[in-house]
Formats: structure tokens, C-alpha cells, sequence
């Protein structure tokens, strides 16, 4: 695969930069995103898209499909991408593609002479009056401030720590594989906002285990 992709400074401060695995699960889909047109088994897959499935980006990572099917549930919420999926396969869209990737990054230069100076190692300024800091070649600036924080899916080991502090860890595994093979939404298809405020409401309709009587051993004199 030849050419290259943009990658902004700003990726330091980026919210999933410290999430090891959605890291690398975006810069992957980055870089192996569509940069032109092409068709596909009668589909034109456009710029900033791939075909691709869990199973095949679990084996080209070498991490496990839950840790992909995360990964990317983390990069819908913060609208970094869009899935289209069918039965055999899905297409991931790169929702700002353009943005990060502008018309001049199709063009593939071989080489830049390294006196020249380039538009992309300047410091850029918004309306606003936001400075971004300046950016090497491959991933978005900073996005605008969220008035709402995005809903993060826990791992195992958060809902097991929760529940512990509830006294209710008989409830990890199934409420964590009940949720988490539905992508964390209600059954409505509407997006979990709280996951303690469900975990609650999971542990009131599930009455706690009775403890066992103790057996008491009696000795023969």
C-alpha cells in the first residue's frame, strides 16, 4: 500500500490517546481507509471507507473481537466513525475523511524538498479563535468542546469493582454479556447513558442469593 495520511499533533490531547486499543483500532482504519473511488463487488466504497468485519480487524490487530467490538462502539460514540453492516460484512465511514484528509492528500507527492516550507506546519487559527496546534502527516484536530459528555462503555473489570462496592458481584457476568453483546442499548435500540443507574435497576430485579446455613458437625464422644 503505497501513499500517506495526516496525522495532527493534537492527537496527543485527543480523547481515546490514552485507550491503547481504540488507538490503534483508528489509525489502522486511517490507514487503510479508501483515498479514492473504487468498486467492490458492485459498490462503489467512496473516500475514507473500508470494508471490514470484526473478525478481520481482530486478526490484523491481533486483539480479541470484544476488544474490537469496544474499541469501536468508543469511536461511534464520539462520531469519529460511522457502520453500515450486513450479513457478510460492514463498511466503517471516517466521518470527517475530508476534513482530515484534504484533496491534496489523494495527490500521493513522492517526496517534499525539505527546504521548502508547507502549509501544514503552520499554526492554524478557527473563527472562534482557537489556535490548533500545528499537525505532521495523519490524524484530526481536536474536536469542538462537547456540551454532554459521550457515554463510555466499562470494562469487566469497572462493572466487577461497581458491584462489589454494592455487594452484588453475582451480578457481574450477566449484566456485563447482557449489555455489552448489545452494544450497550436498552431494548427500545436506545443508547445506555448510565450504566451504574442500569446496573442498579438490574440488582433490584434480581433478588440477592440467600446465604447457605451453616453445617454444623457434630462429633460422636
Amino acid at each position: 500500500m503505497e501513499g500517506w495520511v495526516r496525522i495532527y499533533r493534537s492527537l496527543l490531547t485527543w480523547e481515546w490517546y490514552d485507550d491503547p486499543n481504540t488507538l490503534r483500532v483508528f489509525l489502522h482504519l486511517l490507514l487503510s481507509a479508501s483515498w479514492a473511488p473504487n468498486k467492490w463487488q458492485g459498490i462503489t466504497i467512496q473516500p475514507g471507507q473500508l470494508v471490514t468485519g470484526r473478525k478481520k480487524l481482530a486478526a490484523e490487530l491481533n486483539l480479541s473481537e470484544r476488544k474490537i467490538r469496544t474499541s469501536l462502539t468508543k469511536l461511534k460514540s464520539t462520531s469519529e466513525i460511522a457502520i453500515e453492516t450486513t450479513s457478510k460484512y460492514s463498511i466503517i465511514t471516517i466521518c470527517k475523511w475530508e476534513t482530515y484528509q484534504p484533496d491534496e492528500a489523494t495527490k500521493r507527492p513522492a517526496k517534499r524538498p525539505a527546504e521548502s516550507p508547507t502549509s501544514d506546519q503552520q499554526t492554524t487559527t478557527t473563527k472562534e479563535g482557537k489556535e490548533y496546534k500545528e499537525y505532521i502527516e495523519g490524524v484530526p484536530p481536536p474536536s469542538p468542546a462537547r456540551k454532554k459528555k459521550m457515554f463510555t462503555p466499562p470494562s469487566f473489570d469497572e462493572v466487577k469493582e461497581y458491584a462489589t462496592t454494592r455487594g452484588r458481584t453475582d451480578l457481574v457476568k450477566s449484566f456485563f454479556d447482557y449489555y455489552d453483546a448489545g452494544d450497550w442499548k436498552d431494548k427500545d435500540g436506545k443508547a445506555v447513558k448510565n450504566w451504574k443507574q442500569k446496573f442498579i435497576s438490574w440488582e433490584n430485579r434480581s433478588p440477592k442469593p440467600e446465604a447457605q446455613p451453616e453445617r454444623k458437625i457434630e462429633f460422636l464422644n
